[in-house]
C-alpha cells in the first residue's frame, strides 16, 4: 500500500511504471485475501479481532487511494490520465470484492467452520467454500453467530439433529414453482369451536380457494413439526423445534416473493396464487398454537403473531399492484387518441354522421373483454369475495371512464345523446352478465354505479325532468353529481334559451 500511496502523490516523477504498480498491488490484494481465508479458521477470539481490524484498516486505506486517484484525474491528461483511470477502476473493482468478502466474514462466514466441524457437512474434514451454498443444504438460518459461543454451537448441533432435514425440505418447498395448485378451504368439521359468544367463528376458518401444492405441503410439515415439538420431553428440544419453525417462516417471508417476482408481475393467476399462499400461511400461524397447545410449562411463548402482519401485507400489496396494473390498461382504452377524436367529432355531428362514436364503443367492448378475461383467469383461484371485489373495482374503473368521457363533451346533439344512451344500455347488459353471480347490490360494489344510471336518464331527459330529479339538492341526481357537473351536462345537451337559463338557476 505504501508504494501505491507514493505513486498517487506524484505519478509523473515516480520511476515505478503503472504495470509494476498494478502487479505490486495485486500481490498485496492476494495477501489480504489469503488473510480472509485464514480468518475463517481462527478459533481464538483475540486473533479473530486483530485479523479483522487489520483487514478493516486495509480497506480504509484502499478507499483513500481511490479518492486520491479521482483527484489526480483533474490534474493530468493524455496517457497519464488514462493510466490513473485504469488504476482507479482496478482499485474500485478490487475494493468491492474485498468489501464483499469482509462483510461475509463478519456476518456469517466466521460461522462456516465451527469447533465441532462444519455444520453443513457430515464429514468434519470436508472443506467448504463460504461463497458457494449447496442447494441441498439449509441457508444460514441454523448457523451460529459466534464461533466461540459454546452454548450456541451446541444448540445449532441439536437443531441440526432434530430439525435439519425439515429445514432443507422447507427451503426446497419455498423455492418451488407456484404451480401446481390445490383447492383448500375449511368446513365446519375443521373449524376450531369456541364457547365464547363474542368470538366470530369465521376467524378460525379459511375461504375456499387455490394455493400452491408446495405451500400446502409446507403447512403440513410445520404442523408435523409442532406435533413433534409437543411430544418432546426435553425443554431444549422443544425450543429448538420452535426456533426452526420460525426460521422457516422468516425464510418464506424474505425469499418467496423475490423468487417469483417476474411471474407474479406478468400473470394475474400467479399473483392470485401468491396472494392466497400468503394468507393461507398467515391463517395457519393464527391457529397453530390453538391446535397444538401453548407450552405453559416452558419459559417461552409459542406464538407467531409477530410474523402475521408482514405476511399478510405481502398478499395485499400483490393484489393491489394487480388491480392498479389492469385499471391502467382499462383507462388506456379511453385515453386512446382515436376515442378522443371520435368524441370531439360526436360533439358537432349531424344526423347523417353515424360512425363517429364507433371508436368509443370499441373501447368499451375492449374494457369489458379484458375484465372478462381477468375474471375467467381468477374465478376459481381467488376466494369469491376477493374475486368479486377485484372485478368490481375494474368494472367501476371502466364506468368512471365512461362518465368522465361524457362529462368532458362540450356539446351533445340530440342524435349523439340517443346514440350514447343506446351504447350505455348495451354496456349495462354486458355488466349484468359479467356480475351475475355477485351477491351484493351494485351500489356497494360499484361506487360510480349511481352516476352511471343517472347519466343514462339525463341523456334523454327534458329540462323539467332534470330539475325535478335535482329537487333543490335533495333528489337522486344531487346524490350522484355536483351542481357544476349537472350544469355542464345541461349546457352540453340543451341550446342557450331562457328555459335553460332558468333551469341552471335552479341547480345550486
Amino acid at each position: 500500500m505504501e508504494i501505491l500511496v507514493k505513486w498517487l502523490k506524484n505519478p509523473t516523477s515516480s520511476k515505478v511504471s503503472i504495470e509494476k504498480l498494478i502487479g505490486e498491488f495485486n500481490r498485496e490484494i492476494e495477501t489480504i485475501e489469503s488473510s480472509i481465508r485464514d480468518k475463517l479458521n481462527v478459533r481464538d477470539e483475540e486473533q479473530f479481532r486483530d485479523c479483522f481490524q487489520e483487514i478493516t484498516k486495509f480497506l480504509g486505506n484502499l478507499n483513500n487511494s481511490i479518492d486520491q486517484a479521482n483527484d489526480q484525474l483533474k490534474n493530468f491528461e493524455g496517457d497519464t490520465a488514462v493510466k490513473i483511470r485504469e488504476l482507479r477502476d482496478l482499485l474500485t473493482q478490487r475494493n468491492k470484492q474485498l468489501q464483499e468478502a469482509a462483510s461475509k466474514m463478519a456476518a456469517d462466514g466466521d460461522s462456516v467452520k465451527l469447533k465441532s466441524g462444519d455444520f453443513l457437512e457430515e464429514d468434519a474434514g470436508n472443506e467448504v467454500n463460504p461463497d458457494i451454498e449447496s442447494s441441498d443444504n439449509p441457508s444460514p438460518l441454523l448457523r451460529s453467530s459466534s464461533p466461540v459461543d459454546e452454548e450456541e454451537v451446541r444448540q445449532v448441533e441439536l437443531t441440526k439433529k432434530i430439525a435439519g432435514d425439515c429445514i432443507i425440505r422447507a427451503r426446497k418447498l419455498v423455492c418451488s414453482d407456484l404451480f401446481p395448485v390445490i383447492n383448500v378451504g375449511d368446513d365446519a368439521s375443521n373449524t376450531i369451536q369456541s364457547n365464547s359468544p363474542t368470538i366470530n367463528q369465521s376467524l378460525f376458518s379459511f375461504p375456499v380457494c387455490q394455493v400452491s401444492q408446495s405451500i400446502y405441503d409446507l403447512a403440513l410439515m410445520i404442523k408435523q413439526m409442532m406435533i413433534d415439538a409437543r411430544n418432546r420431553t426435553e425443554y431444549e428440544e422443544r425450543y429448538c423445534f420452535y426456533q426452526a419453525i420460525r426460521s422457516i417462516l422468516e425464510l418464506y417471508l424474505i425469499s418467496c416473493q423475490i423468487n417469483h417476482q417476474k411471474m407474479i408481475s406478468e400473470f394475474p393467476k400467479y399473483a392470485a396464487v401468491f396472494h392466497n399462499n400468503c394468507l393461507f400461511i398467515a391463517h395457519q400461524l393464527t391457529i397453530l398454537p390453538m391446535y397444538y397447545g401453548l407450552w405453559e410449562s416452558d419459559k417461552f411463548i409459542v406464538t407467531f403473531i409477530d410474523l402475521i402482519p408482514a405476511i399478510k401485507e405481502s398478499a395485499y400489496d400483490t393484489i393491489i399492484d394487480l388491480m392498479k396494473k389492469h385499471k391502467q390498461i382499462i383507462m388506456d382504452f379511453f385515453e386512446d387518441s382515436s376515442v378522443t377524436e371520435a368524441l370531439k367529432a360526436a360533439s358537432g355531428e349531424d344526423a347523417n354522421s353515424k360512425q363517429s362514436l364507433t371508436p368509443f364503443y370499441k373501447a368499451l367492448k375492449k374494457g369489458l373483454t379484458h375484465i372478462n378475461l381477468i375474471k375467467t383467469s381468477l374465478l376459481d383461484v381467488l376466494p369469491s369475495s376477493v374475486c368479486n371485489k377485484l372485478i368490481g373495482t375494474l368494472v367501476n374503473c371502466m364506468v368512471a371512464g365512461i362518465i368522465s368521457s361524457i362529462l368532458n363533451m362540450e356539446d351533445i346533439p340530440a342524435y349523439t345523446a340517443t346514440k350514447l344512451e343506446d351504447i350505455l344500455n348495451g354496456i349495462t347488459k354486458d355488466i349484468d352478465q359479467l356480475m351475475e353471480n355477485f351477491s351484493l347490490p351494485y351500489g356497494q360494489i360499484l361506487p360510480k354505479w349511481l352516476q352511471f344510471q343517472e347519466i343514462k336518464i339525463i341523456l334523454q331527459a327534458s329540462l323539467k325532468d332534470i330539475v325535478d330529479r335535482w329537487s333543490d339538492g335533495n333528489g337522486p341526481l344531487a346524490a350522484a353529481f355536483t351542481p357544476e357537473e349537472v350544469k355542464s351536462l345541461i349546457r352540453s345537451l340543451f341550446q342557450n334559451t331562457d328555459r335553460r337559463s332558468a333551469a341552471l338557476a335552479r341547480i345550486r
